[in-house]
């Protein structure tokens, strides 16, 4: 609505307002989101759970997420803090 993202229930209704700028899928009860620039994540209640800091970011696989900084990946667990600090050049998701 209005250029801005957000989400909808089963029978369509606005659960989350649109109010950004890209809206991803849930994955692990967060979804990524783009704010101002930066990539964060959100709850399922539309609040702001990891604060948006990042050039990219991806969605969560067994708790960890994959970002982006200054060209640099690195993994983050969803409390927003560095598993693995942003100093690789490429990465993927990890997967067993």
């Amino acid at each position: 609505i209005g250029g801005k993202e957000g989400y909808i229930n089963q029978a369509g209704e606005i659960v989350i307002k649109p109010q950004f700028n890209y809206a991803g899928s849930f994955s692990e009860g967060l979804a990524r989101v783009h704010i101002g620039g930066k990539e964060g994540y959100i709850n399922q209640a539309g609040e702001i759970v990891i604060k948006p800091r990042f050039d990219d970011a991806w969605r969560f696989l067994e708790g960890l997420a994959r970002v982006e900084i200054g060209g640099k990946y690195g993994f983050i667990n969803k409390a927003g803090e560095y598993v693995i600090k942003p100093r690789f050049d490429d990465a993927e998701d990890f997967s067993k």
